[in-house]
């Protein structure tokens, strides 16, 4: 079963880190839905995007559903699911790899850096189509995310060399982080 969006799937999650990057998808419309069963009265669906690359699985939905989902988002996709329905997912998708996602939150937003002017700050879309000095696969990462939301760099010799972007829901947002190689573990982070 296919659905359009219905912000009722939204609103049915927590808005708490663990459900930032399917809300986001509800929330900005972004997110094709597969899979709603709502039997023994507890929700189960799939959110996709195929620009996005993400797959974000709530509940247990059915193996149609989410064989449907990967077929439609493609290769090189990723999947998000809650701890409590890995094992299920693994199951259906037996030569996928997982792992556990670390969620970190920031208790006092007071203990942020101070950042020298300059070091870090949002990139125009065309400047991100520029960055020629980039890997494709974090060239290819940067644009498309650009099209949704803003994307922030450490600068670097006047390079930008560290690149953030976030996804978001009300009230929370998760974040991308990026970094060159040759500018890893030099704490530009703190700058």
């Amino acid at each position: 079963m296919e659905t359009s969006y219905d912000r009722d799937f939204a609103m049915s999650l927590p808005d708490t880190p663990r459900w930032v990057e399917t809300r986001s998808l509800l929330v900005s419309r972004e997110g094709k839905i597969f899979g709603v069963d709502e039997t023994a009265g507890k929700l189960s669906f799939i959110v996709c995007s195929s620009t996005k690359k993400l797959i974000c699985i709530v509940g247990s939905p059915n193996q149609k559903a989410v064989e449907q989902a990967v077929t439609y988002v493609g290769e090189g996709s990723e999947i998000i699911a809650a701890l409590e329905s890995s094992n299920y997912i693994t199951q259906i998708l037996p030569n996928w790899r997982s792992q556990i996602a670390w969620l970190h939150t920031l208790t006092d937003p007071r203990k942020l850096p101070k950042v020298p002017p300059g070091k870090v700050r949002l990139l125009s879309t065309d400047e991100i189509g520029n960055l020629k000095h980039l890997p494709t696969d974090l060239q290819t990462e940067l644009a498309i995310a650009s099209d949704s939301c803003s994307i922030a760099a450490t600068i670097a010799d006047d390079v930008p060399v560290s690149f953030c972007y976030a996804v978001e829901t009300e009230t929370l947002w998760d974040i991308s982080i990026a970094t060159l190689a040759a500018h890893r573990n030099l704490s530009l982070i703190h700058i």
